[in-house]
């Protein structure tokens, strides 16, 4: 009796790596296949891709209370434009993006641009800082995807905007995946990809 419990229990867990495996294939083969277009959050909100080219990415994002924002990115972590209730803000960069791609583990970036604001309003100042800290593994319902994990702090008109927020970010899709935001009093909020389509 106990050789048959030890001979099912060898059973179950084998068929429980082989199924895990074949998941984690098929995600895999997804991953390669169709880059994600919609990711939605624990948090109720929903970042949708309006249009992915090669360097850019236009997104919609979707409030928990409903509102939405489009916006256009450099990789998905440079901002290109974004629309406010006014207009669109513009943003110039005075580096070439491109030269900080592919993300390293190790890299520090430091970047600068100019806001050109709708109604001729004056132009302002942003400025990101990132450093790349490493390469993990994000799992997401059933699935694993590579992401690196990046510290963001961005400032406007030398007003932090952004202290030091950690990104998990999944280069290929141009989408972040996971992000721990530090609050005050100090304590860290997390906003977690729970669903991908």
């Amino acid at each position: 009796m106990v050789k048959q419990a030890i001979v099912i229990a060898s059973l179950v867990c084998c068929l429980s790596g082989a199924i895990a495996q074949a998941q984690q294939a098929d995600c895999d083969t997804a991953i390669d296949t169709k880059l994600p277009l919609k990711v939605t959050f624990d948090d109720g909100s929903i970042i949708t891709a309006l249009d992915r080219g090669k360097d850019n990415l236009r997104s919609e994002a979707t409030l928990a209370d409903g509102r939405k924002a489009n916006g256009s990115t450099h990789q998905g972590l440079f901002p290109l434009t974004r629309q406010i209730p006014s207009g669109t803000l513009t943003f110039d960069w005075k580096q070439n993006l491109a030269q900080f791609f592919p993300l390293k583990v190790g890299e520090h970036i430091v970047a600068d641009a100019t806001v050109v604001l709708p109604a001729n309003q004056p132009a302002r100042t942003y400025a990101t800082e990132m450093s790349v800290l490493a390469e993990e593994t994000l799992r997401v319902g059933s699935c694993d995807y590579p992401v690196f994990k990046i510290e963001i702090s961005s400032s406007l008109d030398r007003a932090i905007i952004s202290d030091k927020a950690i990104h998990y970010f999944h280069a290929p899709s141009m989408l972040t995946l996971r992000t721990l935001t530090p609050t005050t009093p100090p304590e860290v909020v997390e906003r977690r990809a729970v669903r991908i389509e």
